[in-house]
């Protein structure tokens, strides 16, 4: 459909959001195996995968499922969500582990209300004393109820997702900072979050002085990271769930890169949509 294919091409843009596909492999945090990359190539491009292709058109949660990937990796069964979210969590903490802040993972937190409850909070940053409560998700601009805005508005569907994360945090203690960490499937990155990214380079920048790399290199190291573990958890989740619901065998391989059937045209548009 035209809105959906121009809803996944806005969110594969923006800085960073292809960072995956210029990373330096030789680095092992950016080191994608030839099934994960392949994977990560199909569902960026919109093309089925061949171990979903003859699934159930119908998931068992009740919502239709997709060759591509886009259901099951938002699908609230099977546990996909969590590992995607908890792998851009763990990257995004150990970027800021390098900084010039205190980083505390899965935070219980009591909001005062009304009504008070209790909730985890993804990050705690503490930086001169002062504390950033920070939660992460990842936004899906194909979800029915965000494909309108998001096939018009580059990053639409993290900007939605992160008011909503705003409103659950605004019965924070006023002395608390909240930041939402919006990141859309396809990569486009929220402001916020890539400002957190940006503010981690200055900061290592600074500490490392003259004789440490460019703060443009940090930048896009970090926003590499996150695109990297992003892509690779996706194209890992894919698999694992794919093999439960009895799509191929254990035994079976991901589709190497070379097999992927790849129009030029949509190859040249996936290596020039962050410019």
């Amino acid at each position: 459909a035209p809105d959906m294919d121009r809803a996944r091409i806005l969110s594969s843009g923006g800085k960073g959001a292809g960072g995956w596909l210029q990373a330096n492999p030789s680095i092992p945090h950016l080191r994608m195996s030839s099934e994960e990359f392949s994977t990560a190539i199909r569902l960026r491009l919109g093309l089925p995968h061949p171990l979903l292709v003859g699934l159930p058109t119908s998931c068992p949660c009740g919502k239709s499922c997709d060759a591509t990937g886009v259901h099951l990796l938002r699908c609230s069964l099977g546990g996909e969500t969590i590992v995607v979210h908890d792998a851009v969590r763990d990257a995004t903490a150990q970027i800021l582990s390098g900084s010039l802040v205190h980083v505390r993972r899965e935070v219980a937190l009591d909001l005062p209300g009304p009504p008070p409850q209790r909730v985890r909070v993804d990050l705690t940053m503490v930086r001169d004393g002062h504390r950033t409560l920070a939660d992460l998700v990842v936004a899906n601009p194909l979800r029915h109820d965000l494909i309108d805005m998001a096939s018009t508005t580059a990053g639409a569907a993290a900007s939605r997702v992160a008011t909503t994360k705003e409103a659950k945090y605004a019965a924070r203690a006023p002395s608390d900072t909240f930041l939402p960490l919006a990141i859309e499937m396809f990569g486009r990155l929220h402001h916020p979050f890539d400002g957190l990214l940006r503010q981690a380079a200055r900061d290592i920048h600074g500490r490392m002085g003259p004789t440490g790399p460019p703060l443009s290199i940090l930048t896009t190291h970090f926003r590499q990271r996150i695109s990297v573990a992003l892509q690779r958890a996706q194209a890992r989740a894919i698999y694992r769930r794919s093999l439960a619901v009895g799509a191929s065998a254990p035994s079976q391989r991901l589709a190497p890169l070379e097999d992927i059937p790849v129009p030029l045209a949509d190859l040249v548009t996936t290596l020039d949509v962050d410019h």
